[in-house]
């Protein structure tokens, strides 16, 4: 699996887990301090996010970055 696939991936997991959680773009943005342009680039897979913030939206969004990868076909 490439990069971009991956990134897609990992986006298409936090999408389904943020939106399991009943919260917007918009709320995980003021969460984490992050734009919701930017989550919407990180949901859709067209920019990389780093371990760190790839943690902290898996935090903000109340569940664990083992559980979103566990989603994952690689």
């Amino acid at each position: 699996m490439n990069r971009k696939k991956i990134n897609e991936a990992i986006g298409d997991e936090i999408r389904f887990a943020r939106l399991r959680k009943r919260m917007t773009q918009e709320q995980l943005a003021q969460k984490t301090g992050l734009g919701r342009s930017t989550i919407a680039k990180y949901e859709s897979g067209q920019i990389e996010m780093s371990m760190p913030v790839f943690i902290e939206l898996c935090a903000a969004i109340g569940v664990s970055y083992i559980d979103i990868l566990k989603g994952i076909d690689l």
